[in-house]
């Protein structure tokens, strides 16, 4: 159960970076080319 919790902050910590970073991209007309390994 703990390797389900620690899943779902990861995952919800990498939503809350997204979020704040792409009005920035937006803003600058940045594109990003990301990739999550199986470990996520």
């Amino acid at each position: 159960n703990h390797d389900s919790s620690s899943r779902q902050i990861e995952h919800a910590n990498l939503i809350n970076i997204i979020s704040r970073i792409t009005p920035i991209l937006y803003e600058y007309n940045i594109v990003l080319d990301i990739s999550i390994d199986d470990n996520l």
